[in-house]
């Protein structure tokens, strides 16, 4: 605990973390001292605390932390059921099949790619349920992404993608790309994209974000003559919709509105997104967790820095989807604060200690029969618990494992369909830059030039 920092105080009259608290109250630690051989913690609030028979001190950002887990258990109890996703998890060259899917390597935009891209998008476009990219900066990966996203729909337009990454900055940087490459021809022969953004997060709000565009698509649907058409009743309700919406302003105010309508409303929005062919949110983000509640499915699911991902994070978008592509660089984002967590995995004491510690007090909101086996793994002082924590780590990094395990095969001559390649040449450094990085930190993988390094 740090003097200055801000901290949740949930009071409840149960003892355990993750039920709804009875309060929460806001506070600035101070700081903390011993107090007749007691350490005593000091907060600064604006009123007196209440006596209860537990409560919790938590970083300020707790709440969201639950809302996330909460998540992830909804994504691994789905998981249960996904016989297919466990199977290529388990092992992702179990069931490696040729899409079929055609290629025209004839065409200038092919011919324009270079040889590194050229293999990628060859066995990307060939390769079931699983593909992975890795990439160096400055190779563009994204710029492939928007490729094969534009090859998809040139295609077969009714096709249904979900793009989907850790960072909102992420999925706002990929969903420019591929606008500008769809943003052509007439408007209403273009892919409908959504993006789909957290109701808290008051960010910069584009014309693609799902709020703005049910607005839009809920007044041109009241003022038509298809509305004009229909029965008393339907035309009332359209057109109250789309008045609440916009009294309301945005989603993010739709309470407004009143339940029934603010209910309406969402429903509109979740429509939108099964019907959407281009879906952005991000991996753990309310609309995934929707679509896994509602059994949506696309064609394609495609996670950008899905090395910055941990596998917890990644299972969500993987769901979704029985046709997958990651992309990443585990060498240059990794998950957040993995050597830290590596660390407590390669102490098996440590975990035991930790995970023994927590077990009272983890509400069963935030639990499943897998948790549920782990505390019990514990308890028994299983012997293949260190086997569980090096398992861990792996998940943990499920794009680096996946990634690593997959190039080393080929290195050493293995047969068959490869599922993942490594783009090396980039357009961004300067060529001795790029030969410190690609010896440094890829084992000098290629010679690592581009145009760059041709027009130096």
């Amino acid at each position: 605990m740090f003097a200055g920092d801000d901290f949740k105080i949930s009071a409840k009259a149960s003892s355990t973390l993750g039920k709804p608290a009875d309060s929460v109250r806001s506070d600035t630690a101070l700081g903390d001292d011993e107090v007749d051989g007691i350490e005593c913690f000091k907060f600064e609030g604006s009123a007196p605390p209440q006596h209860r028979t537990a409560a919790f001190i938590a970083p300020a950002g707790m709440v969201g932390r639950i809302v996330q887990f909460k998540r992830r258990l909804k994504a691994l109890t789905a998981l249960r059921q996904h016989a297919e996703l466990l199977r290529m998890l388990t092992n992702p060259r179990l069931r490696i099949d040729d899409s079929q899917d055609p290629l025209d390597e004839s065409n200038e935009a092919f011919k324009d790619l270079d040889l590194s891209k050229q293999n990628a998008l060859r066995d990307i476009l060939a390769t079931v349920p699983l593909f992975l990219l890795q990439g160096p900066p400055g190779v563009g990966k994204t710029y492939l992404v928007g490729e094969v996203v534009r090859r998809r729909f040139a295609d077969e337009p009714t096709t249904r993608i979900l793009l989907s990454a850790q960072s909102n900055a992420a999925i706002d940087h990929l969903m420019s790309e591929v606008e500008s490459i769809l943003s052509v021809g007439e408007a209403d022969d273009r892919p409908l994209m959504v993006r789909a953004r957290s109701a808290d997060d008051d960010e910069s709000a584009g014309e693609l974000e799902i709020d703005i565009q049910a607005d839009r698509l809920l007044h041109t649907l009241a003022g038509s003559e298809l509305v004009k058409q229909a029965s008393p009743h339907i035309r009332d309700r359209i057109i109250a919709l789309s008045q609440a919406r916009a009294a309301s302003g945005t989603r993010r105010r739709s309470a407004l509105a009143g339940r029934r309508i603010a209910a309406e409303l969402r429903a509109f929005e979740g429509m939108m997104l099964r019907a959407a062919n281009l879906v952005f949110a991000t991996t753990n983000s309310a609309a995934v967790e929707r679509l896994i509640e509602e059994r949506g499915l696309f064609d394609w699911t495609i996670v950008e820095e899905a090395g910055k991902a941990t596998g917890g994070e990644l299972l969500s978008p993987l769901l979704l989807s029985h046709r997958r592509l990651m992309i990443g660089d585990h060498k240059q984002l990794p998950p957040f604060d993995i050597e830290k967590v590596s660390k407590l995995l390669a102490s098996t004491d440590r975990v035991m200690e930790a995970v023994s510690l927590v077990d009272d007090f983890v509400s069963r909101y935030l639990k499943d029969p897998s948790i549920d086996e782990t505390f019990d793994e514990v308890e028994a002082r299983s012997d293949d618990f260190g086997e569980t924590c090096s398992q861990t780590l792996a998940v943990l990094s499920l794009f680096e494992t996946f990634v690593e395990r997959e190039l080393l095969r080929q290195k050493k001559g293995g047969k068959g369909k490869h599922i993942a390649r490594r783009l090396e040449e980039q357009y961004r450094m300067h060529p001795a830059i790029a030969r410190i990085v690609s010896t440094c930190f890829y084992g000098n993988c290629s010679p690592y030039f581009g145009v760059m390094g041709a027009a130096n």
